[in-house]
């Protein structure tokens, strides 16, 4: 019995140049899922402005980050695909294979499936990169790829891990890059930095949604699939783990894009706490599990600019578990887990 593990990422362009972030960005953006207007005033915005003007702003953040193989975010995640599937082909039989697809852009989950259908697979499992649920990242990548096994004809079961943002080996993976850093940088503080979503996105799943920390602090039955909920309690697990103090740590959403996203900003909080005479900070970036444009160029290369220039010292990040032999050896546990993986 065959098995394929379909480990499901964002997506980023082919190359830092306007034009393939044109690309880019026009697939993301139109998707409802991420930008939930109505379709006319959504490719209007995306066409007529966000386009035009951002797609050489984004590429030369690109170039600050490229890598001579591409884009870290698919080199990172290729390197965690390969290494899951040794460990799986190693620790759980030859039947299992695994491979990556991307959301926007290639490999485009389409291709995927349809290698992975006329291959004879007879079980297919949703790996999302995204620790914490949300309708424009986990959500939008289901819907997509029960579009295509629906297409393709494909009658065996499928599987999903909706989220694993609490879980033990996640958390140990977390709390093994932060002990790194703690014990190499030495930091004042940490910021637990999260990208951020706009409030309305949370209000589609919670009408009672109020966006306050007593909320988001609070285990119930309205909040499961709650993304701020959860980047709280991921947040509390890691903290709990390392034994941190609470004026040791900040929590903060970066990566905004307009008005009316939850807060507080990361921006905002790193230009605060330098004021603050916070000398040495250490940002993590628990919402991304592979280093990327957000965490590679907005949160070490800007943040440590906005951070010096309000007068602090050093910021350094934290690398994301990325292709760590902890969090591969995680993955695979999740995988095997029944309570974990439900049907899609």
């Amino acid at each position: 019995m065959k098995k394929a593990v379909i480990y499901l990422n964002l997506g980023t362009p082919k190359a830092p140049n306007a034009w393939a972030v044109s690309r880019y960005l026009r697939q993301f953006l139109m998707d409802p899922f991420v930008l939930d207007i109505p379709y006319i005033f959504r490719w209007l915005l995306v066409n007529l402005i966000i386009v035009p003007f951002r797609s050489s702003q984004s590429a030369h953040a690109y170039k600050k980050v490229w890598l001579r193989e591409g884009s870290p975010l698919l080199i990172n995640s290729k390197n965690l695909v390969a290494k899951l599937d040794n460990y799986l082909k190693k620790n759980h039989g030859a039947a299992w294979d695994c491979f990556l697809a991307m959301r926007y852009g290639q490999p485009s989950i389409e291709s995927v499936l349809q290698t992975v259908v006329a291959s004879g697979y007879s079980e297919i499992y949703l790996l999302p990169a995204y620790p914490q649920y949300a309708l424009s990242s986990t959500e939008t990548a289901f819907v997509e790829a029960e579009r295509v096994i629906q297409h393709l004809g494909f009658k065996g079961p499928v599987y999903k891990l909706q989220d694993y943002y609490s879980e033990p080996g996640f958390i140990h993976a977390v709390a093994e890059k932060i002990k790194q850093a703690q014990a190499d940088f030495k930091p004042d503080h940490i910021l637990f930095s999260y990208h951020g979503l706009p409030k309305r996105h949370l209000s589609v799943l919670h009408t009672e949604c109020v966006f306050n920390s007593e909320c988001c602090n609070k285990v119930w039955a309205e909040n499961r699939n709650c993304y701020r909920h959860q980047t709280f309690m991921t947040t509390h697990a890691v903290v709990k783990e390392l034994g941190l103090k609470a004026d040791f740590y900040s929590l903060a959403f970066q990566s905004r894009l307009g008005s009316g996203w939850i807060e507080p900003f990361s921006d905002v909080v790193i230009t605060d706490l330098a004021k603050k005479n916070v000398k040495r900070l250490a940002v993590v970036c628990p919402s991304f599990t592979a280093d990327c444009l957000e965490t590679l160029e907005e949160v070490a290369i800007r943040g440590e600019e906005s951070f010096r220039q309000a007068g602090g010292g050093e910021l350094m990040l934290i690398p994301c578990v990325n292709d760590s032999d902890l969090w591969v050896s995680e993955l695979a546990k999740l995988l095997q887990d029944p309570t974990k993986m439900n049907l899609l």
